[in-house]
């Protein structure tokens, strides 16, 4: 199996990819991969070496895997983009991949990104 998570900020990505998917990963022996640690991990190693979600996914499009993170939807949560970034995503993948994709109700995405950025 073929997972794809790219949920937008906000709706649970940083529980799911703490406590959720090792747990469906290890329990469907495929391969967990959190491309947020694999980006910090290419940008710490060296400051003029960046690269992007889209070009980490090419080097981990396998038969079985579980991907996910937050910015292959849209870079900071643009919302108006998502579609557009949905499609993209679609043409890299095939068919079998399972694209799993959170949304939340934009009063509560307001109100829980002012209140983590108030404290």
């Amino acid at each position: 199996m073929k997972y794809l998570h790219i949920g937008f900020g906000k709706t649970g990505s940083s529980y799911l990819q703490k406590y959720v998917f090792p747990i469906i990963s290890k329990e469907k022996k495929i391969q967990f991969v959190d491309l947020r640690n694999l980006y910090r991990y290419k940008k710490k190693k060296s400051n003029s070496y960046k690269v992007t979600p889209l070009e980490l996914l090419k080097k981990y499009n396998r038969e079985r895997f579980l991907i996910s993170d937050e910015s292959l939807v849209a870079k900071n949560w643009e919302h108006n983009k998502a579609k557009k970034s949905f499609e993209c995503i679609k043409k890299k993948f095939s068919k079998d991949t399972v694209i799993i994709i959170f949304i939340r109700k934009p009063s509560d995405f307001i109100r829980s990104n002012f209140i983590q950025k108030s404290f």
